[in-house]
């Protein structure tokens, strides 16, 4: 349901490790939730309980949601929704370049949304450099993934 694809469920350990300014207070339960923008923020920030690859999955999930509460709204509510939002946005592109794209993005709604996450499954080690954790990929078989995922 629309209801369904709007929400976000944190774990008890995840709504426990949410952090973000003091000011801000949000509050988390566990289970499933429509999450204003400083919650989903700090949902999507959970660095503390798992690996990377999760937390850039939370990411997705968060994306995924905006997007799908878009998908509901008329030509002239995302043109609103654009003009609040442009002038935190930093782009090569113009505001008025960035408005015509809403238009575009309004026809686009009911394509389907597609993930593709790298450095793709066994493609990569840890690897510790100067004494922090970093990830070593194979460069050709993600891009070749990645065009893959792309253009085929």
């Amino acid at each position: 349901s629309v209801a369904e694809q709007n929400t976000i469920t944190p774990s008890t350990e995840q709504a426990a490790e949410i952090e973000v300014a003091p000011k801000l207070e949000p509050t988390f339960t566990t289970g499933t939730q429509t999450l204003d923008g400083v919650q989903a923020l700090a949902y999507a920030r959970i660095r503390k309980i798992d690996s990377d690859f999760q937390r850039t999955g939370r990411q997705r999930t968060v994306i995924e949601a905006v997007i799908h509460k878009a998908r509901n709204m008329s030509l002239g509510q995302l043109d609103r929704v654009a003009r609040q939002v442009l002038p935190l946005v930093k782009s090569s592109r113009s505001g008025g370049g960035l408005l015509n794209l809403i238009s575009d993005a309004y026809s686009w709604r009911n394509y389907p949304i597609s993930q593709k996450m790298l450095p793709i499954s066994g493609s990569s080690k840890m690897i510790i450099v100067r004494g922090a954790e970093m990830y070593q990929y194979d460069v050709t078989k993600n891009i070749n993934a990645l065009q893959d995922f792309l253009y085929r």
